[in-house]
């Protein structure tokens, strides 16, 4: 008897205890408010770093309509039945504002290290500027972070102004610098654009980064690379484990990214709308991309590494300047792209402005399978299918299977 009244003691212990975790608080912050009130409705937090410091597991965070000129840095971490939750109130227009920021280091609207189970969504994120080598960034994901969900945001003018040489900007960067693996981000649904990027990238994963899935997205009218997903930059300490995998780019649409105008190209048309540099083992499915300098390219830049195990499955490419799709080291110094699937595409009507481009340009690759694409060339006599940006010799043993070629 005595046995099972403690049993059933236990169980009503641990329902109350589920209840307990999984209760929402929900905390305010209003341009009328106060950093002194307690943060409810009725008497809101005035600044969003203080909103944010109350956050405990399973808290949200609801922004009224306003321009914040702030900079926050997430330092506390839900759980994954009770994330942290920071959001626009009621659909209200939320803007975070960079520009009466000065910065003298590498420095993000909202920056999230070493913390999990955290969603951020519906805010306006602009106008962080830097004049040097000092990298902006909207939103900057790093250390050991898991878990983390950015969603339905609005990204533009992200600049960097310096010498052409110094110039690095991001709209969205994922950036696994430490051992422990960044795993399980989800960038769904926002709209990143027209940022001054210099050398870098409007949305990208870089380093010991693991199960990302970049969806939704639209990306466009920035200076350089859409989105770029990066390994063997030195960016984690362990080299094996420099490299972003099992990911997934999905459903986005790309366009209008390109570096005619970027000073850090000095001219060069070279961006890609989509970059797998080195990265391995990702899937690139259903996006859309056009009008940008080369729609998806599959490259390695990182001597004595090749890029492999990446699917380029279901894309329309179509309209970009010099081609629609590349595959492989660009110099013979430089890696393979070898066994990457090519499955199932629609690039059609690329190679707009240069007599060398092509619908497909295969660089340093082998044993890769293009199967099941339709290819389409805009002019019968003047551009072509498939162009070598390198000797043949260097591009050798690709399978096509079941193409169509027009």
């Amino acid at each position: 008897m005595k046995k099972i009244v403690c049993t059933l003691l236990i169980i009503i212990l641990s329902v109350a205890n589920i209840g307990f975790s999984e209760c929402t608080k929900h905390y305010y912050v209003s341009q009328d408010g106060n950093d002194k009130n307690p943060g409810t409705i009725e008497k809101p937090f005035r600044s969003i770093n203080v909103g944010v410091s109350n956050l405990m597991p399973g808290d949200q965070l609801n922004i009224m309509g306003g321009i914040y000129y702030e900079m926050l840095e997430i330092k506390n971490s839900g759980t994954k039945n009770s994330p942290i939750v920071i959001k626009n109130y009621m659909d209200e227009d939320v803007i975070i504002d960079g520009s009466k920021n000065s910065i003298s280091d590498d420095s993000s609207l909202i920056s999230i290290k070493d913390v999990s189970n955290i969603e951020i969504s519906g805010l306006v994120l602009r106008n962080l500027s830097s004049k040097n080598e000092v990298v902006p960034s909207a939103i900057f994901i790093s250390g050991s972070s898991k878990n983390i969900t950015i969603a339905n945001n609005n990204i533009y003018g992200i600049s960097n102004l310096g010498k052409a040489e110094e110039r690095n900007a991001h709209g969205i960067a994922i950036y696994g610098d430490d051992e422990e693996t960044i795993s399980n981000i989800k960038i769904a649904n926002n709209k990143i654009h027209d940022n001054i990027l210099g050398s870098s990238e409007a949305l990208v994963v870089n380093g010991n980064v693991k199960e990302f899935y970049l969806i939704e997205n639209e990306v466009f009218n920035n200076d350089n690379i859409g989105i770029d997903i990066i390994a063997h930059e030195k960016v984690c300490p362990i080299s094996k484990l420099d490299i972003p995998r099992l990911g997934q780019v999905k459903e986005n649409i790309v366009y209008n990214n390109r570096t005619d105008n970027n000073p850090s190209y000095y001219g060069d048309k070279s961006c890609a709308g989509i970059y797998i540099d080195g990265a391995i083992d990702n899937l690139i499915e259903n996006n859309r991309v056009y009008y940008n300098n080369f729609g998806i390219e599959i490259g390695v830049e990182n001597q004595g590494h090749d890029v492999y195990g990446n699917t380029v499955s279901g894309n329309s490419i179509y309209y970009n300047d010099i081609a629609g799709f590349l595959i492989g080291g660009y110099e013979k110094k430089l890696g393979y792209a070898r066994d990457n699937k090519i499955v199932g595409n629609l690039i059609y009507n690329n190679q707009l402005i240069s007599k060398d481009g092509g619908e497909i340009i295969l660089h340093k690759s082998k044993e890769n399978i293009f199967r099941d694409n339709k290819i389409s060339k805009k002019d019968e006599d003047k551009t072509k299918h498939i162009e070598y940006w390198i000797e043949e010799k260097y591009a050798k043993d690709n399978v096509f299977i079941n193409n169509q070629w027009k």
